[in-house]
């Protein structure tokens, strides 16, 4: 039988995806994102991954890499809590979900990935599981702050790292014209994407009559009575504002590098902000708030505004 260096379990429970998502063209969130491209990451050195998430049917990735469903299809004899209950392995990870270590696993190492900010309700259903898990993965200072100060905990539970992407999925993307007129927005609709139509982009236009919005729609079932409301406000704008749909990474990276800034008018506490990472990467700059964790992963990659003045008042731009 082969053996390999680590016999590695992760679990993502978010939007579906496979093996073959990302060069689909398929839109995809970015835990999904730091997920898979993790996943393979590890295979390619040379470790056994396989992945339990919200893929219709099993599947291979690149080699060592497996996609299995969270529940039980078909032919297939175990889900996730078969699989981790019987079969012995080296890691597990879960991302998100510490409702997922309430069982006792075959692991020798349990690892919960947080791409969440902890709430007020979690640390009761937290405690039921803390004895299952070794460490928390944070991805940011201000992330293992704030998890600290609601789930409490010796600091040797919580291990800092960070997001990140795959830069050779965006140098496959020729470089771009560069148009100086080109907003755009990516995030999920809830972060301020009524903000930027009805308050924000309205005096850009004042000051811009040439200013293009270009908006991706978030391919999520939940987000779509948001997109819905917003429409009538976008109609009014004609052809200053685009809606481009769900964009694949390959087209989301297009325009990025077509772009010149993402405007980001959001009172959310980021954990990381991976989209602001691939904003860069393409070239363009994030104009957003100093706010949560972005002025820690944006470095000098962005124009941040200290206090609400992004949401409509005047405020000094601060380039960290």
């Amino acid at each position: 039988m082969k053996t390999y260096p680590l016999d590695i379990v992760m679990a993502i429970a978010g939007m579906p995806f496979d093996a073959e998502t990302i060069a689909s063209g398929k839109s995809l969130g970015g835990s999904e994102t730091a997920g898979i491209q993790l996943a393979e990451e590890l295979a390619r050195r040379g470790n056994k991954v396989t992945i339990f998430c919200n893929t219709p049917k099993p599947c291979e990735g690149i080699k060592n890499l497996y996609f299995r469903p969270l529940g039980v299809v078909g032919n297939f004899p175990k889900g996730y809590f078969d699989y981790v209950r019987s079969t012995p392995h080296d890691v597990l990870i879960v991302q998100r979900m510490p409702m997922f270590f309430q069982f006792g696993t075959q692991s020798k190492v349990n690892l919960l990935w947080t791409h969440d900010l902890a709430t007020k309700t979690g640390p009761s259903y937290f405690a039921n599981v803390a004895w299952n898990i070794d460490r928390i993965l944070v991805l940011s200072q201000f992330h293992k702050e704030q998890q600290r100060k609601v789930h409490a905990g010796p600091e040797e539970l919580y291990h800092l790292t960070r997001n990140g992407i795959d830069l050779s999925l965006i140098d496959a993307v020729p470089d771009q014209e560069r148009d100086r007129f080109r907003l755009t927005y990516t995030s999920r609709p809830e972060r301020g994407l009524d903000v930027l139509l009805t308050r924000l982009f309205p005096e850009i236009l004042k000051r811009e009559p040439r200013a293009r919005l270009h908006i991706s729609r978030y391919e999520d079932v939940a987000t779509l009575p948001l997109y819905e409301q917003l429409k009538p406000i976008i109609a009014q704008f004609g052809d200053r504002v685009v809606d481009m749909g769900n964009l694949g990474k390959a087209a989301l990276y297009e325009n990025y590098k077509k772009s010149r800034c993402m405007v980001y008018p959001s009172s959310f506490e980021e954990i990381s902000m991976i989209t602001s990472q691939e904003v860069a990467a393409c070239g363009a700059v994030l104009v957003g708030p100093w706010r949560g964790a972005i002025p820690e992963t944006c470095g000098d990659t962005a124009v941040l505004i200290r206090d609400e003045g992004i949401l409509g008042t005047r405020s000094d731009a601060v380039d960290p």
